[in-house]
């Protein structure tokens, strides 16, 4: 059991009733298209976790602000990260954007159950103002590791007036004192603290035309320490039992410049670092307490334009994502280590990506919308403990999809992504929705949707790969990408005051 303190304070303006209650009825996604609709029309099935929810909660990762919704599943780590798995499908399936810009690490980033890091790189919660989780294949608008589902995390945009928002939070455990202890009075198990602070500031600089956000958050836990029962002998001195979380700190600073030249273009500059360290007190093999630091360098250059011949939104982004183990001679049940250069793991994205939104009326004949777009990738990965070097892929896509309403009860849509790479072969995915309306508030959506998850970079590279404690693995450059298919029939309710499917 755990008690929970949360304390939230800033400038802000209260919203009346009727402003709720306009929104919850229009309330609009992005991420099932790459363009703005409401979810009734949206090509899948989808949920959104609205920031009122985000704000009353302590969310420690991605995993607790996604773990109440449908067909989500939010598990933790050895390292006591949270691993999301959606349909099914573990957390290398399902995508994670924020603001439409992917944030995965290579799937072959992770070995030895070393995974789940990425779910506590997320933005401040402060900043969020929503979060979208569509589940099932998104392959037609996102690519690969689109096959389980895509989360995308809506950040706030830079307001025309001062903003601020501070939060404090911290999770206080309460131990059940009916556990019983062994010959050193050692409890067989107690899960550790956590505190954190997280703030977000936003400022215009020149009033309709450049503002400028500041974000940052620091987070700290204790250790979960489980001990195994004193009838067992501990192997390697250590007492630990297995998937004993050593605690983690955690801390993120970024910043966006906004830039709107004029009411038809919005320039962005956005730029952050994260650094978490986490590990386990006791691995499940080498029974050793192991620690990784993880990083993340994310900068994106964003243009958002809407013409009168339709609406477009391009960025090139830069990631490097790093991951430092501490060398192995940690002490049982320390709280750190020395880190190893030698064993660091770094994986680099330079990303081009650029969609194109275009509605056509035909008056009485319906509204058919536009969506297509390019999109290419530069991977770079390089184990240092590897002997095969520096390994690269080169990825393009093209996609295109049409969405026709017929009239106010029947839309479908059609759309075909066509994915590349330099080292496998292509690959195309397909889209097919219907979506019936037979009221104003009650919506049958059925369709058809491919998904596909090309494989990773290390798993395509020729020779060893890496070796675990009792697996030696080799990549193998004659892999094909895996796909799935995805039959849907679902319902929406739109009731006040609020969506119920």
């Amino acid at each position: 059991m755990a008690s929970m303190v949360f304390i939230h304070f800033g400038l802000a303006n209260e919203e009346s009733d009727q402003e709720m209650h306009d929104r919850v009825q229009l309330r609009s996604v992005t991420t099932a298209t790459g363009f703005k609709q409401t979810i009734k029309d949206a090509p899948a099935s989808i949920s959104v976790v609205p920031k009122e929810e985000i704000l009353t909660r302590p969310i420690r990762d991605l995993g607790d602000a996604v773990q109440n919704v449908p067909g989500v599943d939010a598990s933790a780590t050895k390292t006591g990260d949270t691993s999301i798995s959606m349909r099914g499908l573990s957390s290398d399936y399902v995508l994670i954007l924020i603001d439409g810009k992917r944030q995965n690490v290579n799937s072959g980033f992770h070995s030895n159950g070393f995974n789940g890091f990425m779910s506590g790189m997320i933005p401040p919660t402060s900043m969020i103002e929503r979060i979208e989780v569509l589940r099932g294949p998104v392959s037609v608008v996102w690519g690969s590791d689109a096959m389980g589902g895509v989360i995308n995390i809506i950040t706030k945009k830079n307001p025309n007036k001062l903003t601020t928002n501070i939060m404090l939070e911290t999770r206080i455990q309460e131990h059940n004192t009916n556990w019983q202890s062994d010959a050193q009075d050692r409890k067989y198990g107690s899960f550790g603290n956590m505190w954190g602070i997280n703030a977000y500031l936003a400022t215009p600089i020149v009033k309709d035309k450049l503002s400028l956000s500041v974000r940052g958050k620091y987070q700290d836990s204790g250790a979960n320490l489980f001990f195994i029962p004193s009838s067992i002998t501990p192997r390697n001195n250590n007492p630990y039992t297995t998937h004993s979380p050593t605690g983690y700190s955690a801390w993120t600073l970024g910043a966006r410049l906004n830039y709107s030249p004029s009411a038809k273009n919005n320039f962005y500059l956005d730029g952050e670092f994260m650094n978490r360290v986490s590990g386990t007190l006791n691995t499940s093999s080498s029974n050793i307490t192991a620690f990784n630091t993880n990083t993340k360098t994310n900068v994106i250059l964003n243009h958002d334009g809407n013409y009168d011949w339709g609406k477009t939104t391009t960025y090139l982004q830069y990631m490097n994502i790093r991951r430092i183990p501490h060398a192995s001679d940690v002490v049982v049940g320390a709280d750190s280590g020395i880190l190893n250069w030698r064993s660091m793991r770094e994986n680099q994205n330079y990303v081009f990506d650029s969609k194109f939104h275009k509605k056509i009326f035909f008056d009485t004949a319906g509204l058919l919308a536009i969506n297509g777009g390019v999109y290419y990738m530069y991977e770079t990965y390089k184990n240092y403990a590897d002997t095969r070097g520096l390994l690269t892929q080169h990825q393009a896509a093209a996609y295109a999809e049409g969405e026709y309403t017929f009239n106010e009860y029947v839309s479908t849509s059609l759309g075909l992504r066509y994915n590349y790479s330099n080292i496998y072969s292509g690959t195309p995915n397909p889209r097919f929705y219907v979506n019936v309306n037979p009221t104003s508030w009650w919506t049958i959506k059925a369709g058809i949707a491919n998904g596909m998850k090309i494989p990773s970079i290390t798993e395509l590279g020729n020779g060893f790969l890496y070796q675990s404690t009792t697996t030696a693995y080799y990549g193998n450059p004659n892999l094909q990408a895996e796909k799935s298919w995805n039959y849907e029939l679902s319902t929406i309710f739109d009731v006040n005051p609020g969506f119920l499917h």
